[in-house]
C-alpha cells in the first residue's frame, strides 16, 4: 500500500547558517503562556542585545486581535512574561528627573538565568 504523504501532517527542518534565531523550549513549552504572549518572546529574544522594548512600538506591529487595542492586549502578552518570570520591569528616575520604564527579557525564567548566569 502506498501513504499518501500530501496529506500527512509534517515539520519540515532545514539547516540554517544565516538569518535564524535559537530559543530555549522552555518558553515555547510553558503552558501557562499564551501562543501570543510565545511569539511576542521570540519576538524580543531574536532582536540584537541593544533593542529597546517599547509598548507603543510593539504595539504599532502587532496584528492580532487579542483582547481590545494593540496596546492592551501587548500589555496582557508583557504582564504574562513578567509572571512567568521571561520579563522584569523596573521605573526609575532619569538624569533630567522624568520617570523611565526598563524592560529585560530573558530567554529563560530570570531566577534560572541568575543561576546559569553564576556557574557559567
Amino acid at each position: 500500500m502506498k501513504s499518501d504523504t500530501h496529506n500527512s501532517p509534517r515539520i519540515h527542518h532545514h539547516r540554517l547558517d544565516k538569518d535564524y534565531s535559537v530559543i530555549a523550549n522552555s518558553g515555547v513549552e510553558n503552558p501557562n503562556l499564551s501562543f501570543a504572549a510565545k511569539g511576542l518572546l521570540w519576538y524580543m529574544i531574536s532582536r540584537e542585545s541593544t533593542f529597546e522594548i517599547h509598548t507603543w512600538h510593539l504595539a504599532k506591529i502587532y496584528k492580532g486581535n487579542k483582547k481590545g487595542n494593540r496596546r492592551d492586549a501587548i500589555q496582557e502578552m508583557l504582564n504574562e512574561l513578567k509572571a512567568e518570570g521571561y520579563l522584569t520591569y523596573k521605573t526609575f528616575r532619569g538624569e533630567k528627573g522624568q520617570w523611565e520604564h526598563r524592560y529585560d527579557i530573558y530567554p529563560i525564567p530570570y531566577s534560572d538565568f541568575q543561576k546559569v548566569s553564576r556557574t557559567g
